[in-house]
């Protein structure tokens, strides 16, 4: 028999929502400023001398 859940409250959700839309551009410049600094890693990782691939597998373990 199938269970049909009450997911909540439809103006909690719209609410939710619209809160999401009102922070989308900081998330934006949030996403731009954390690309920017692993670019700048991965750039010095290769100016010191490591490979591409080593100065990648570095910027991965990069935990911002």
């Amino acid at each position: 028999m199938t269970k049909i859940v009450n997911i909540g409250n439809q103006d909690k959700m719209k609410a939710g929502l619209e809160e999401m839309k009102r922070g989308l551009s900081t998330w934006l410049e949030y996403n731009q400023l954390i690309a920017k600094i692993r670019r700048s890693a991965y750039d010095a990782y290769i100016k010191e001398g490591f490979t591409s691939e080593q100065a990648l597998e570095l910027c991965k373990s990069i935990m911002l």
